[in-house]
């Protein structure tokens, strides 16, 4: 709006400036004074000046022109060069603006993608944390398992169940402490968590029997009694004197076989584990 106004204001100034410069009308002279050939002169003089003056005039027109185009070329250059700030000012803005959209949404992306990252990895460490704690739960179980200790009491001077022994030692049960006291001999069973009693039936294995049936009622939490009466050579069998020893006292269990023996030694061992967890 601003540049149609300073050029209509241009043209108006050297409008101005042209007309003031216009040359003023010769002087009248009355034709009675003169004669024909003077007024001829008169005539001729009257039309060399008004083609001077015409030529002036066209001159002064073209001059207008020519500094009306020079003042709009330059308001248009301007005017352009104006405009052209602006639109590079503007399109540096809208560069700006969209650098910056563009790097928060970008932020917003990656700070979304790094919280489902960071779920992902807490949901999955906390799933290898609880598998951590279970294998070490079972670590610790089968270490309390092979550290519960297992007295076993012979009915003679050695030791005569090697093959028992060793099946124990593979199902994990290594700590075994083996008591072999002689006839008429005392001994103590110490803190045991399972006691085994190889009894044969005889009055030494009887003795050995009261010793520790009256060891294992001090015991609490109760500690279980595993009577082992295998023998390949003759059957062993718990007598009306056995009984009367074992009368009152629950924590008991006669076992005839190997396999036997060893199934219930494992299965008493871990629900002693269990009562101490």
């Amino acid at each position: 709006m601003r540049v149609p106004l300073l050029l209509l204001l241009a043209f108006c100034c050297l409008a101005i400036a042209v007309y003031a410069q216009s040359p003023s009308p010769s002087p009248q002279i009355k034709p009675e004074s003169i004669s024909l050939r003077e007024y001829r002169d008169i005539l001729e003089n009257e039309r060399k000046l008004l083609n001077e003056e015409s030529e002036k005039y066209y001159a002064r027109i073209d001059s207008l022109i020519n500094r009306t185009t020079w003042a709009i070329g330059v308001i248009g250059v301007f005017a352009v060069a104006v405009m052209g700030f602006l639109i590079g000012k503007t399109r540096k803005e809208l560069q700006e603006l969209v650098k910056e959209q563009v790097k928060l949404q970008t932020s917003a992306f990656i700070e979304t993608e790094m919280a489902l990252v960071r779920k992902s990895v807490e949901a999955e460490a906390a799933t290898v944390r609880a598998s951590i704690q279970e294998i070490q739960a079972e670590v610790n179980s089968l270490r309390a398992f092979q550290n519960q200790l297992i007295v076993w009491v012979f009915a003679g001077t050695e030791m005569d169940a090697q093959p028992e022994m060793d099946a124990l030692r593979q199902i994990g049960l290594s700590n075994i402490s083996i008591l072999t006291p002689g006839e008429d001999e005392d001994f103590d069973l110490g803190e045991p968590d399972l006691v085994i009693l190889s009894f044969d039936g005889t009055d030494e294995g009887r003795r050995r029997l009261q010793i520790i049936v009256a060891a294992l009622r001090e015991k609490s939490p109760p500690v279980s009694l595993l009577i082992y009466t295998y023998n390949p050579d003759r059957e062993v069998r718990l007598q009306q004197a056995d009984w009367a020893i074992l009368e009152g006292f629950r924590w008991f269990l006669p076992v005839n076989f190997p396999t036997t023996l060893i199934s219930q030694a494992r299965a008493l061992v871990r629900t002693n584990q269990a009562d101490l967890n």
